[in-house]
C-alpha cells in the first residue's frame, strides 16, 4: 500500500490528526488523574474515548456549587413564593436545556470544540469571535465562583475555630479555590468526567441531608421581601423564568469540549436526549434547592453563602462547606477547561498546558482587582450577564448551521488558519458575512434589552425591566440566521458540504 493509499485509509477511518497536532493518531492520553494532551486540535476517531450519557454526568453534576445556589435563591428575592418559584424554576430550565441541546449534535461530527466548529460558520478568521467571547464569558463566572469558594471558606473557618474573616483570610480562601479548580481544569477531560459524576452523587445526598434537617425553617412565603421586585407578579416571574432560562443557555459554549470525544456516529436522538435531560435535571435540582434554602433564611436578602453556614447545625457543618466547596470547585474547573481550549484556538502554537497557565495567572489577578481592590462583584456579575446576549445568538447561529450542513465539514479546512492555508470556510476575507452580520444585528437586540444594575437598555423599560437580552438575542440570532439562508441558497458558503481528505 503506498502513502496516497494509507492515507486514504486513514480518512475514512477518521485517524489523522490536524495541522496543530504534535500528537500521532493513537498517541494522545486522556486519562484520569493524567495530563491531557490534546487540545483543540481534531480528535482522531481511535481516541473517541467517551460515550452520550458522560455529556449528561457533565451537565448534571457541574450544577451543585454555590453559583447556581445562589441563582436558584434570586427569585424569593424577587418577591416570589415557594410554588410560583418552583414554576419558573421547572419552566425555564426546561426551555433553555431544549433550546441548547442540539449543539451537542456537533462536536462528533467536527472532533473539536465549539469555537474551531464556528469556524464553518463565522470564517476563519471570524472564529475569533467565539474565542473572545467565550474568554469574558468565562472569566466573569470564574470571578464568582472563586469569590463564593473563598467566602464560604473563611465563613465556616470563623465559626468552627473563630478566625478573623477580613481581606487577608478571604484572598487565602480564594487562592485555595483557585488553585484547585485550575488543577482540574488542566488535567482535563477524564478527570472532569470523574469529578462530574462524584459531586453529583456526594452533593445530592448531603443537600437532600441538609434540607431535612433545617426544613423546619421553611417559609413558603419569602421573609423579608419588600415586594415584588418589578411592583405586580407577572413581570416578577417572567424575570425569574428568564434567570432559570439563562444558566442553561449559557453553557452552549463550551459542550463540544466534551461532545468532541464522542464517537462520530453516535446517535443524534440519544446526544440531544442526554444532554437535554443531564442540563435540565442539574440546573432545576440546584435551582431549586437555592430556592428552598433562601426561604429557610429569617431574611432572604441574606448573601446566600453566609445564610448556608449560619443555618447549618454545628456538627453538619464541615461536610455542608465541603460539599458546596467541591461543587464549586468542579463547575470552576469546567469554565477553566472551556477558557484554555478556546485561547488555545488563538495561541495554538502553544500547548494546552501553556494556555493553561495563563488563563489561570490572568484569572486570579482579575479576581483579586475586582473582589479585592475595588469590591466590584454586582459589576462582575451584571458584566456576565450583559455579555450572555453576545453570546446567545454565537451558539444559536453553530446550530442552525450544523442542520443547514446535515452534520458534514471539511474537517481539515475547519484548522485552516493552522496549516496556513485558507481553506474552503474562507467566505469573505476570512469571514461568514451572513453569521457575523446577523450576530451584531442580534447582539445589539439583545443589548437594548439588558437590564442589569450595569446597565439597562431601553426595550427593558417597555418590559417594566425584564432582562430578555440573552433570550431575545439568541431567538433572533437563529432564526435571522436560518432566514437569510434560505434567502441566498447560492451562497458560497453552501459549497461546504463535503468531508475533507487529508
Amino acid at each position: 500500500m503506498d502513502d496516497a493509499e494509507t492515507r486514504a485509509v486513514a480518512s475514512q477511518a477518521g485517524n489523522f490528526t490536524s495541522a496543530e497536532s504534535r500528537i500521532p493518531p493513537g498517541k494522545g492520553r486522556d486519562e484520569l488523574a493524567r495530563l491531557e494532551t490534546r487540545g483543540i486540535d481534531y480528535i482522531p476517531a481511535v481516541e473517541r474515548n467517551s460515550r452520550p450519557s458522560n455529556l449528561a454526568w457533565t451537565y448534571f453534576g457541574s450544577q451543585f456549587g454555590y453559583a447556581v445556589y445562589v441563582l436558584g435563591g434570586l427569585l424569593p428575592v424577587f418577591g416570589l413564593s415557594w410554588w410560583p418559584s418552583f414554576w419558573a424554576i421547572v419552566a425555564g430550565t426546561l426551555i433553555g436545556s431544549l433550546a441548547v441541546a442540539a449543539i451537542a449534535l456537533i462536536g462528533p461530527r467536527t472532533g473539536t470544540n465549539s469555537t474551531v466548529s464556528s469556524v464553518a460558520s463565522f470564517g476563519v478568521r471570524g472564529r475569533y469571535i467565539g474565542s473572545i467571547i467565550a474568554q469574558f464569558d468565562n472569566l466573569g463566572f470564574n470571578v464568582i465562583i472563586i469569590w463564593s469558594g473563598g467566602l464560604a471558606l473563611v465563613a465556616a473557618a470563623h465559626r468552627l475555630f473563630g478566625t478573623p474573616q477580613g481581606t487577608g483570610p478571604l484572598i487565602i480562601g480564594m487562592a485555595i479555590v483557585a488553585i484547585a479548580m485550575s488543577v482540574l481544569g488542566l488535567l482535563g477531560h477524564a478527570t472532569l468526567i470523574a469529578s462530574f459524576k462524584f459531586v453529583a452523587w456526594t452533593n445530592v445526598i448531603l443537600m437532600a441531608i441538609f434540607i431535612g434537617l433545617t426544613a423546619s425553617h421553611f417559609h413558603t412565603r419569602p421573609v423579608g421581601a419588600s415586594g415584588y421586585l418589578l411592583g405586580s407578579f407577572w413581570p416578577t416571574w417572567l424575570l425569574g423564568l428568564t434567570v432559570a432560562i439563562v444558566n442553561p443557555i449559557s453553557y452552549g459554549v463550551g459542550i463540544n469540549d466534551y461532545a468532541r470525544r464522542i464517537p462520530e456516529n453516535a446517535r443524534p436522538r440519544t446526544l440531544f436526549g442526554a444532554l437535554a435531560g443531564g442540563m435540565f435535571a442539574g440546573n432545576a435540582l440546584a435551582y431549586l434547592v437555592g430556592a428552598f434554602v433562601t426561604l429557610s433564611f429569617l431574611n432572604v436578602n441574606t448573601p446566600f453563602v453566609t445564610g448556608l453556614v449560619q443555618l447549618s447545625p454545628g456538627w453538619f457543618l464541615v461536610p455542608l462547606v465541603l460539599l458546596g466547596f467541591v461543587g464549586n470547585l468542579v463547575g470552576g474547573g469546567l469554565d477553566m477547561y472551556n477558557a484554555t481550549l478556546d485561547l488555545h484556538a488563538i495561541f495554538f502554537k502553544l500547548t494546552r498546558a501553556a494556555n493553561a497557565l495563563i488563563i489561570i495567572a490572568v484569572t486570579f489577578v482579575v479576581t483579586y482587582v475586582a473582589v479585592v481592590v475595588y469590591n466590584a462583584v454586582t459589576t462582575v456579575t451584571s458584566f456576565a450577564t450583559v455579555l450572555s446576549a453576545v453570546l446567545g445568538p454565537w451558539i444559536a447561529i453553530l446550530m442552525v448551521r450544523h442542520l443547514e450542513l446535515k452534520g458534514n465539514y471539511r474537517v481539515l479546512d475547519l484548522h485552516a488558519y493552522a496549516s496556513g492555508e485558507r481553506g474552503a470556510y474562507w467566505f469573505t476575507g476570512g469571514f461568514g458575512l451572513r453569521a457575523v452580520g446577523v450576530w451584531a444585528v442580534a447582539t445589539t437586540v439583545g443589548l437594548l434589552w439588558s437590564s442589569t444594575t450595569l446597565y439597562e437598555g431601553p426595550l427593558a423599560k417597555v418590559t417594566d425591566g425584564v432582562d430578555l437580552s440573552f433570550i431575545s438575542a439568541f431567538v433572533i440570532g437563529g432564526v435571522l440566521y436560518f432566514i437569510l439562508g434560505r434567502l441566498m441558497p447560492a451562497s458560497a458558503e453552501k459549497a461546504s458540504t463535503v468531508k475533507a481528505a487529508v
